[in-house]
């Protein structure tokens, strides 16, 4: 029993250390520079405290992950296998193509288009450029 509660606190100061880097920069937006990385979260204060403290412990290994220099966490944030689903790595010197493993519900796609502003598109036009993303690049599931 001991070492469960090491562990949980363990992962408890794991987590606080996440939530102390982080500030709102945007509404619904937090971040800040865990561990010297990056670190966008696509939630807002009051819905990042209700991320589990062992996703957030998940998180707090994850970006010690070599040459990681950014990181965003999306709004379905939960516990995974080894980082939590919801979390996006991005290295220029490393591929990490298998971190969160199968999640047969995912359905949140972030997609960076350089400079240009996409906010005037209407979603047929949006989804026009992502159909023709999938085209190019092995898409294995699909979702409407």
């Amino acid at each position: 029993m001991g070492s469960h509660s090491a562990r949980d606190e363990h992962a408890a100061a794991l987590a606080a250390a996440v939530d102390d880097a982080l500030d709102t920069v945007a509404p619904g937006v937090l971040a800040g520079r865990p561990h010297g990385v990056q670190l966008t979260v696509l939630l807002d204060r009051d819905a990042w405290q209700g991320v589990e403290t062992s996703a957030k412990a998940q998180l707090a290994r994850a970006l010690r992950l070599p040459g990681l220099r950014e990181a965003v966490v999306t709004p379905d944030i939960h516990t995974g296998y080894a980082v939590p689903i919801g979390f996006v790595a991005v290295s220029a010197t490393h591929a990490y193509p298998d971190l969160v493993g199968p999640d047969p519900a995912c359905s949140v796609s972030l997609t960076r288009f350089g400079a240009r502003d996409l906010s005037d598109l209407d979603k047929p036009a949006r989804r026009a450029i992502l159909d023709e993303l999938e085209a190019r690049v092995h898409v294995t599931q699909r979702r409407g």
